[in-house]
């Protein structure tokens, strides 16, 4: 018995690291700053900016979402709030600024929104992947 479940562990410990290492990936793409950084052009308006930004993030999720099949329901949900607090912030900060303004208002705009918080659940998520990854070491 005690054969068997080191071989469970030899074979499902290199795939929770990787669903670890790809969450942590996952957090650190949906970071309104990185994002910005990436998918923000030159002549988009705030609108394009907004729509860009969004499917994104929804892309990252859907590359990344069977990754939760080896991690902790609890991870799993701090993962999801990360995700939806990014969409939300991106929808309530672009619905102040106007689809019709500029990208660049749009982002400068994300990026005091993010400066002003003190703990955003994306660095939460990332604080949590690395405790849960502890105790699997």
């Amino acid at each position: 018995m005690a054969e068997l479940r080191k071989s469970q562990l030899e074979t499902t410990l290199p795939l929770k690291l990787q669903a670890y290492e790809r969450l942590s990936m996952f957090c650190e793409r949906i970071a309104i700053p990185n994002l910005l950084l990436r998918i923000r052009k030159d002549g988009m308006t705030a609108g394009e900016l907004r729509v860009a930004l969004l499917l994104a993030i929804q892309q990252e999720y859907e590359h990344n979402i069977t990754q939760q099949v080896y991690v902790s329901e609890q991870l799993w949900q701090i993962i999801k709030m990360a995700r939806d607090e990014a969409v939300n912030m991106i929808a309530l900060v672009a619905e102040k600024v106007g689809s019709k303004a500029e990208g660049k208002e749009l982002a400068q705009a994300l990026f005091n929104v993010v400066n002003q918080r003190e703990a955003l659940a994306v660095e939460k998520a990332l604080s949590a992947i690395k405790k849960e990854a502890a105790i699997v070491l």
